[in-house]
């Protein structure tokens, strides 16, 4: 397994790649240990959901390294390789700058697919927490909807596109907003425009 981290304000944000061969058992949960000795667990199906484990009650300043290991009905796996040393800090993070390149094309039956880019700006000197979801709202109604996952974490350089299709929509015409989220919470949304859905 391949192991990441992002640094927060004594805490960090740890996403990994799952193990191909898991022994003819399937994997039920996944442990992260950091090289303080906090670790915390998660099951797959929440890891499948959210693609990252938050590691808190880190020391700020101070560099740290991460493992994961798999756990099935066999028992425990070894433990990965370390992660990079990261080092989290007293830092203030700032909500997301919205998404580009934001547009809704409408499908058949009440549908609509909703694309979208990153915000992709660098802020490196700032150390940002991650994009970790975004937040689609139609309007008129109200309607939610939230994308997580392994490609919200790992597409963070603007130049892939996401999309998302969202049915069950009555006929009529649509706003959406899309707004990236991260540890400091929802950013700005950006507007799709008007689009007709029939």
């Amino acid at each position: 397994m391949r192991v990441a981290a992002a640094p927060g304000n004594g805490f960090a944000l740890v996403t990994f790649s799952t193990p191909v061969d898991t022994g003819n058992s399937p994997t039920v949960s996944y442990t992260v240990t950091s090289s303080t000795g906090k670790a915390v667990s998660i099951s797959a199906a929440d890891f499948a959901k959210y693609s990252f484990v938050r590691v808190p009650d880190l020391p700020n300043g101070r560099d740290v390294t991460f493992t994961v290991r798999a756990v099935n009905a066999t028992g425990t796996s070894e433990p990965s390789l370390p992660s990079f040393p990261i080092e989290p800090s007293a830092r203030q993070v700032q909500p997301p700058p919205p998404p580009v390149h934001v547009a809704a094309l409408p499908g058949d039956h009440g549908e609509v697919s909703i694309h979208f880019q990153s915000p992709g700006i660098d802020h490196a000197e700032m150390d940002p927490s991650p994009i970790t979801s975004y937040v689609v709202s139609a309007e008129p109604g109200g309607a939610r909807f939230v994308l997580s996952g392994r490609n919200i974490l790992t597409l963070q350089d603007g130049k892939h596109t996401t999309f998302k299709v969202i049915s069950g929509l009555k006929p009529g015409t649509y706003t959406f907003k899309v707004a990236a989220v991260n540890e400091a919470g929802p950013g700005a949304p950006a507007d799709t425009g008007a689009v007709t859905i029939r």
